[in-house]
């Protein structure tokens, strides 16, 4: 196969390093290094696969894998947490944020209900303003349980690792 010189067009022979005609030098061609593939260390027979992905992580046992969301949700929202109570009574996760949504609406149910008792009897309509401060803040702590159960953590929420009804 001939190759051509880009200064004059003449035909020279493969082996040409310049012109015949013109004494153009021809380009030397470059030849592109092959890519190697990259050395992966051999997996050590003794090591689980999963700790051969990632090595440096460490196993937190606060953090779940992949939470059932649906069901970390329902965990804090009042009486409706006793459906992943009673339902998912194998996964520990879930049994840890339903049993702490249901010792908040409980305790919250119960100050809410004294509060409510102890106005009616007195008469008392500032204490309107406590079972409206105790509902806040429930409703405060309810979205952090939502919140750290979505993410995967086992958050005690304040006040909640003092009080427990539903152990």
């Amino acid at each position: 196969m001939a190759k051509f010189c880009t200064a004059c067009g003449a035909q020279a022979d493969d082996s040409a390093t310049v012109c015949p005609v013109c004494g153009a030098p021809f380009a030397v061609p470059v030849q592109q290094p092959q890519p190697q593939p990259a050395a992966q260390p051999a997996p050590d027979a003794n090591v689980a696969p999963a700790q051969q992905v990632n090595p440096g992580a460490q196993a937190n046992p606060n953090v779940a894998a992949k939470p059932d969301t649906l069901m970390c949700v329902l965990s804090y929202l009042g009486i409706l947490a006793l459906i992943p109570f009673l339902t998912k009574k194998d996964d520990d996760f879930i049994q840890f944020h339903a049993k702490q949504g249901l010792n908040l609406f409980i305790v919250c149910f119960i100050a809410s209900f004294a509060v409510g008792f102890v106005s009616g009897l007195t008469g008392l309509s500032v204490l309107s303003l406590a079972s409206s401060a105790i509902s806040i803040f429930e409703i405060v702590l309810m979205i952090m349980g939502i919140v750290a159960a979505t993410r995967g953590e086992r958050k005690v929420l304040p006040l909640m690792d003092k009080i427990k009804i539903i152990k």
